[in-house]
C-alpha cells in the first residue's frame, strides 16, 4: 500500500485540559487498518517534545494529541499514514 503523509497545526489555542483533536482527513476510526506516526517538523521538534506530546487515539477523520505541557506556540506535525494488508 502506497504510504501518503499530510501535515497538521496544533495551535496554541487549541489545547483543552491538555488535550487536542485535529481533523485529519483519510483516517479511519478502527487502527488495526493504518499505521499512523506523526512527527514534528524540525522547527517544532523542540517545543513537541518539550511538552511530551503524544498522539493517543484516532477517530472517523480525526487525531487526538495530548500535552504534558501546554505549548505556547502553534506546532506543525507531519502524519504519515499507510494502509495495513488484512
Amino acid at each position: 500500500q502506497p504510504l501518503r503523509s499530510v501535515t497538521v497545526t496544533l495551535t496554541s489555542a487549541g489545547w483543552e485540559d491538555g488535550s487536542q483533536t485535529v481533523q485529519v482527513e483519510g483516517i479511519s476510526a478502527d487502527e488495526t487498518q493504518q499505521l499512523i506516526q506523526p512527527v514534528p517538523a524540525t522547527l517544532s521538534k523542540t517545543h513537541y517534545y518539550d511538552a511530551g506530546i503524544q498522539c493517543i487515539t484516532q477517530g472517523d477523520g480525526t487525531l487526538s494529541f495530548t500535552s504534558e505541557t501546554t505549548p505556547t506556540e502553534d506546532l506543525i506535525v507531519y502524519v504519515a499514514i499507510q494502509e495495513v494488508a488484512q
